[in-house]
């Protein structure tokens, strides 16, 4: 699960990885106004730069638009809109709703030399369910007190994907 707050710059996610056949558990907090990425994992918080930028709400103008489309139906139908990104090395895809601009799916696709962390082609997607507008608990951002160790944290490939979509390109 994970939580963002655009205005706040602010990007929250518990995640659950299988690495090593060993169940991993950790909460990722990014925190653009103190440009600092905290990894708290049981009593322990591992702490580092936060280089990249938070990109912009909604869709950046590099996309162009590709559909309109709806998910559900009747009332509570959600109306989307897709935009996309074509390059030699890699293709981006987001769908947002309309209006609010929240994301509603994505679609990544690198090949080796887009970024160094990604294998030689990987395609990543996914749609986001239980969009809630509002943040109902503003301690999912808050940094524990455990947070003192400054260290460089490499990312799996899970949580990358998924923080591109809020980086600055």
């Amino acid at each position: 699960m994970f939580h963002y707050d655009y205005l706040g710059k602010r990007f929250a996610m518990e995640v659950h990885v299988r690495q090593d056949y060993r169940d991993l558990h950790y909460r990722v907090l990014d925190n653009w106004g103190l440009k600092k990425r905290f990894v708290i994992r049981d009593e322990f918080c591992t702490m580092g730069p936060l280089t990249e930028e938070m990109r912009p709400p909604c869709i950046s103008d590099e996309l162009e638009f590709v559909q309109f489309s709806v998910a559900g139906g009747g009332p509570e139908r959600l109306e989307l809109e897709s935009w996309h990104l074509k390059s030699s090395d890699s293709y981006v895809r987001d769908t947002v709703s309309v209006p609010g601009c929240y994301p509603f799916g994505y679609r990544r696709t690198f090949n080796g030399t887009y970024r160094p962390w990604v294998p030689d082609y990987v395609v990543h997607m996914g749609t986001f369910n239980r969009l809630e507008e509002g943040i109902r608990d503003q301690d999912v951002f808050e940094i524990p007190e455990q947070c003192k160790i400054v260290a460089q944290v490499d990312m799996p490939l899970e949580v990358k994907m998924i923080e591109s979509l809020f980086l600055k390109e």
